[in-house]
């Protein structure tokens, strides 16, 4: 009878214990969002277009990416007009965004008046080179994915090596007088993106591992508001890629919150400060506290959340 009773004791000594541990996990998790302002609050919000305006733009004849590498400011309005928005890189280029379309998204990244990169994500590319069905064992057949390529400018010799999976998920080939990045979805093979650079810009990227002789080019330090205004317009990009990728696999696309959008900045943060990754924060615990900690409803997005990593790790 008393080991009974002792054995109930413990039990409930347990619970209390489990109890106080959420209930100060739940109080540390929000005062760490109080105390953390959101860099969205320090800048003007960049507005998304909706669904439904993507849903009822018409699609261009076609993107050739060739044609764009140079394309003046004017010609560029001319070809695609003005631009959802503008954002700032990191590489002395502004990104004009183009959502063309809700199967069609381009980035023309602007200096100096022209476009000097671009990348692309869609259904309607033009080039030559994607003619037929644009998969890995496709496209590998008709170019040479090689480990080492060199690339020669004004400033020197340089060498870029691929790894591997570079080959595999991201290879470059040159490209006229430019250069071709294709990034392949690994667990279909197919092509998923496509980002065309010049020289220029391809040196001062350095996608991969390089050796060289001569001078790279400087890289422009950023102030700090800089960087958050560079942040904010990735964001964004990221978002609008995301449903893209969402809605060739037959998922309904994303609608953007700013509720959400803060408590997945949160969480990034905390990655970078604390120095993993992982859904599961060590010290902010899972998903649902940190939507409880920002007064966003998180049972239908847990269960979505659930039931889509589910089908994801199902399909792998």
């Amino acid at each position: 009878m008393m080991g009974k009773r002792l054995g109930l004791l413990a039990a409930l000594l347990l619970i209390l214990v489990i109890m106080i541990v959420e209930v100060t996990q739940k109080d540390e998790v929000q005062r760490w969002f109080a105390e953390t302002p959101f860099k969205q609050d320090q800048l003007q919000e960049k507005q998304v277009p909706s669904e439904e305006a993507l849903e009822g733009r018409r699609g261009e004849s076609g993107v050739v990416l060739d044609q764009l590498i140079d394309m003046t400011e004017d010609e560029l309005k001319q070809a695609f007009g003005e631009p959802e928005r503008k954002d700032p890189s990191s590489y002395g280029y502004e990104w004009w965004i183009y959502p063309i379309n809700s199967h069609s998204y381009l980035q023309a990244g602007v200096a100096d008046g022209n476009v000097v990169t671009c990348y692309y994500m869609g259904d309607e590319l033009s080039d030559p080179i994607f003619d037929g069905q644009l998969t890995y064992e496709n496209l590998s057949s008709e170019n040479e994915f090689e480990t080492t390529l060199e690339v020669k400018n004004d400033s020197g010799t340089f060498q870029f090596r691929l790894t591997e999976e570079d080959i595999r998920a991201r290879p470059l080939i040159e490209y006229g007088d430019n250069w071709l990045q294709l990034y392949f979805d690994i667990h279909t093979s197919e092509l998923s993106t496509v980002r065309l650079l010049t020289t220029d810009m391809l040196l001062k990227q350095k996608p991969y591992w390089m050796t060289y002789r001569g001078t790279i080019p400087e890289e422009k330090t950023l102030s700090s508001e800089e960087w958050k205004a560079i942040e904010v317009g990735e964001e964004k990009q990221i978002f609008h890629l995301t449903n893209m990728i969402r809605r060739k696999h037959g998922l309904e696309p994303y609608k953007w919150n700013e509720d959400v959008r803060n408590i997945a900045y949160k969480h990034s943060l905390d990655m970078v400060v604390n120095d993993y990754f992982d859904h599961i924060s060590p010290m902010y615990g899972k998903l649902d506290a940190r939507f409880i900690a920002g007064e966003v409803p998180f049972k239908t997005a847990w269960r979505k959340y659930c039931s889509e990593l589910c089908r994801w790790r199902g399909g792998r």
